[in-house]
């Protein structure tokens, strides 16, 4: 399979749409409300992050990144996009797209690594994207959530490896809304190039199509985030590892879970 992050617990998640923030500790999280989805857009507690307040700045340490956001940032929001249910079924205002092709393998062995809850894995390979999957067993299905921005999923046939569920993990973020407004996903494997001013520093996130968040290899475990403050904080630069690397706020982590 593919590179897997896994992350420390995730410090708070926020659900919007008329559900309810929720405390959690180190380990998963439950589902926070009975509600059948989440949106996305960014909660009350990031509106006083905007990309015209944008605090980047360039990176010159050698060894490691930034400690802290500036005084006064607003804390990184973070929310749980609930696309679909145990049972298969999708949340109002969701949509899934069939795709062609012979059946992918799911092995429920794999827990998706971006997902509070259990019972959402991977599938296929690195080319499929297939980070955040839900089973639909009985029709031999997966629906695949792509964009952790977005409202559509693919619907994949699938091919699925019994095998019991590994206990599930803390979850990385899926996606990062920066403070200069750019998206980036999860990095799902794949061959990277290396950043010329670190070249100890590996790709964690894909931002747009041509930027990456970049990171010390031991950084798996918070997908690259530097998480000392509550104002989350990442480092960008050319996906093609070329020119300097420059530090941005985290406005919205999304994390995928299970919907009620």
């Amino acid at each position: 399979m593919r590179i897997l992050w896994v992350a420390v617990g995730i410090a708070t998640a926020v659900v919007v749409a008329g559900c309810t923030s929720s405390t959690a500790g180190s380990g998963p999280t439950g589902p926070t409300t009975s509600a059948a989805s989440s949106s996305v857009s960014t909660p009350a507690t990031a509106s006083a992050s905007s990309p015209g307040a944008s605090s980047s700045a360039p990176v010159t340490s050698a060894t490691s990144q930034p400690s802290s956001a500036p005084a006064g940032a607003a804390a990184t929001a973070k929310v749980v996009v609930r696309p679909v249910n145990r049972a298969g079924q999708l949340s109002p205002g969701f949509s899934a797209v069939p795709e062609s092709g012979d059946p992918v393998e799911c092995d429920r062995h794999y827990a998706s690594p971006v997902a509070v809850d259990a019972g959402i894995i991977e599938c296929g390979d690195t080319a499929l994207y297939g980070v955040a999957c839900w089973p639909v067993v009985r029709y031999a299905t997966a629906l695949c959530y792509r964009d952790p921005f977005g409202r559509q999923l693919a619907q994949i046939a699938a091919q699925f490896v019994t095998r019991l569920p590994v206990t599930h993990q803390p979850a990385v973020p899926f996606g990062l809304e920066l403070d200069n407004g750019e998206h980036c996903k999860v990095r799902d494997g794949g061959a990277w190039s290396k950043p010329e001013q670190q070249p100890s520093y590996v790709g964690y996130y894909m931002c747009g199509s041509q930027d990456a968040v970049w990171g010390p290899g031991n950084d798996y475990k918070t997908g690259g985030i530097n998480q000392s403050s509550p104002q989350w904080t990442v480092i960008v630069g050319a996906s093609s590892g070329e020119g300097a690397l420059v530090r941005h706020r985290v406005v919205t982590a999304a994390f995928v879970g299970m919907a009620g």
